[in-house]
C-alpha cells in the first residue's frame, strides 16, 4: 500500500527527510525504488510514475501515468 518514504544519512541514520502520502500518489506500490539523476521514481501497481527528488532538501515532484 502506499506509504512514507523516507530518505536517510547512510553514514549515521540521521533521518533526513520523510514524505508523507500526498493526494497524487496514494497508489498500491510494489517494485524497489530507482534512483536517477538526483531522483527516486516510483512506480505503483497501475502504472503511475511518482517522482521525489533525492538528498537532504528532496521534494515531491509528480506524478504521471
Amino acid at each position: 500500500m502506499a506509504g512514507i518514504l523516507t530518505a536517510f544519512n547512510p553514514e549515521n541514520g540521521e533521518v533526513l527527510k520523510s514524505f508523507g502520502r500526498t493526494k497524487e500518489a496514494i497508489e498500491d506500490y510494489f517494485a524497489s525504488p530507482v534512483a536517477a539523476d538526483g531522483k527516486v521514481l516510483l512506480l505503483s501497481h497501475s502504472g503511475k510514475v511518482t517522482v521525489v527528488s533525492a538528498g537532504r532538501n528532496g521534494r515531491f515532484s509528480r506524478s504521471m501515468t
